[in-house]
C-alpha cells in the first residue's frame, strides 16, 4: 500500500478550498462554511444567497440554460443544482484544478442530501450544524489524493487531485500523468514516483492559442496593412507530420472551417506529387478566405486570412509566424 501523502491545509495562505454553500432556491442560506476567505471581504451568506437565486433564475429564463459557474477576477465560483437547492463552492484556479473542486463539491452535495434528505423543506440552519464537522474531513480525505507541482510553462504552483484507483498494482514507475492545463491550454506530462511525489513536470504541446499571445507574436511581424496584422488573421493550425500541436481561432471571426480537417490538406497535396512528398507551401483562394501553408523544421502552418490580404507578399511573414511558434511549442 502506498503511503498518503501529508495532509494539506485548508486554511494556509494557498487555501485550495475557499468557501462552500447551500442556499434554497428562495435564496435562503441553509449552510455556509468559510475555508480561508477574509472575514471583513467575505459575503453575507444571507445576501448571498439571494443573489444566486435571483441570476441562476434570470440565466433559466433569458437563455433556457443552468448557470454553472462564474468567473470572478481571481476565484471561480461552482454552482450544482439538485430541485431547490444550490451547492455553491468557491475556489482559487491557481491552486487546484477545475476536475478537482467539481469533485469536492459532488462530494458535498452527495453527503449533504444523504444526511439531510428534506433540506430543501426547513428553514432552519441549525439543523445543518453538524455538516460543519463533516466537510472539513471529507475535503481532507480528498486532499490526500493531492499532488502538487510549479507548471513550468505558467510559473504558477498548482493542486491537481488524482484518483489513486487509476493506479494498478503493476504499474510501472515513474508514472506519466498527462493533464490539460486549463488556463493556457498547455498539455503537460507529469512524472510521478512509487511514493507519489512529483519527479518532473515538462510542456508536452499546447492545444490552444489566446488572443494576447497571438497579438503579442503578430504584431512585430506586420509590416503595412496588407500584411499579417492579428485583425486580418481568421486562425490557424500548428502540426508535426501531420499531427496538429496546437491551434487559434480569432474570437472576432465566426468558426466556419473545421481546422482539425484542415490538417489533412498536407497529405491531400502529397498525394497529387509523383512522389507523394508533402508540399512546401500551400496557396488556396477560397471564396470568403486565403489558405496560406508552409512547412520548415518539420512542422507545418496553415493560416487563414482575410481575402484582402497580399497573401502571396506575406509567405514570408507566415514562415515567421511558423518559426516562433515552433519556439514556443
Amino acid at each position: 500500500m502506498n503511503p498518503p501523502l501529508a495532509k494539506v491545509s485548508l486554511t494556509d495562505g494557498d487555501v485550495l478550498i475557499k468557501t462552500i454553500s447551500v442556499v434554497r432556491q428562495d435564496g435562503a442560506c441553509l449552510f455556509h462554511q468559510n475555508f480561508g476567505v477574509n472575514q471583513t471581504t467575505e459575503l453575507n451568506p444571507q445576501l448571498m444567497g439571494g443573489f444566486f437565486s435571483a441570476i441562476s433564475h434570470y440565466a433559466q429564463v433569458n437563455s433556457g440554460q443552468k448557470l454553472n459557474s462564474i468567473l470572478l477576477s481571481e476565484d471561480i465560483i461552482l454552482i450544482e443544482n439538485y430541485k431547490d437547492l444550490f451547492f455553491i463552492l468557491q475556489y482559487n484556479p491557481t491552486h487546484l484544478d477545475s476536475e478537482g473542486a467539481k469533485l469536492i463539491l459532488f462530494r458535498v452535495m452527495e453527503q449533504f442530501l444523504t444526511k439531510f434528505p428534506d433540506a430543501g423543506k426547513s428553514s432552519q440552519t441549525t439543523l445543518f450544524e453538524s455538516f460543519y464537522d463533516v466537510v472539513p474531513a471529507m475535503i481532507a480525505d480528498i486532499l490526500k489524493q493531492t499532488i502538487q507541482f510549479q507548471c513550468p510553462w505558467c510559473q504558477h504552483q498548482h493542486s491537481i487531485i488524482i484518483e489513486r484507483s487509476l493506479f494498478a498494482e503493476n504499474v510501472e514507475f515513474p508514472f506519466k500523468y498527462v493533464y490539460v492545463h486549463g488556463g493556457t491550454q498547455a498539455l503537460l506530462n507529469i512524472y510521478i514516483d512509487n511514493e507519489f511525489k512529483v519527479l518532473k513536470v515538462e510542456v508536452a504541446g499546447r492545444i490552444e492559442l489566446k488572443q494576447k499571445e497571438i497579438d503579442r507574436i503578430l504584431t512585430p511581424l506586420a509590416k503595412d496593412q496588407e500584411s499579417l496584422t492579428p485583425e486580418v488573421v481568421f486562425g490557424f493550425v500548428l502540426s508535426k507530420n501531420g499531427k496538429m500541436i496546437t491551434h487559434y481561432v480569432n474570437p472576432v471571426f465566426s468558426q466556419t472551417y473545421d481546422l482539425v480537417k484542415v490538417v489533412d490538406l498536407w497529405q491531400i497535396g502529397a498525394s497529387y506529387s509523383r512522389e507523394k512528398q508533402i508540399p512546401d507551401q500551400i496557396l488556396l483562394r477560397l471564396a470568403d478566405a486565403w489558405l496560406i501553408g508552409v512547412r520548415n523544421k518539420g512542422h507545418e502552418l496553415l493560416v487563414v486570412a482575410a481575402p484582402g490580404i497580399d497573401a502571396i507578399g506575406i509567405f514570408p511573414q507566415v514562415y515567421e509566424l511558423l518559426n516562433r511558434l515552433i519556439e514556443q511549442v
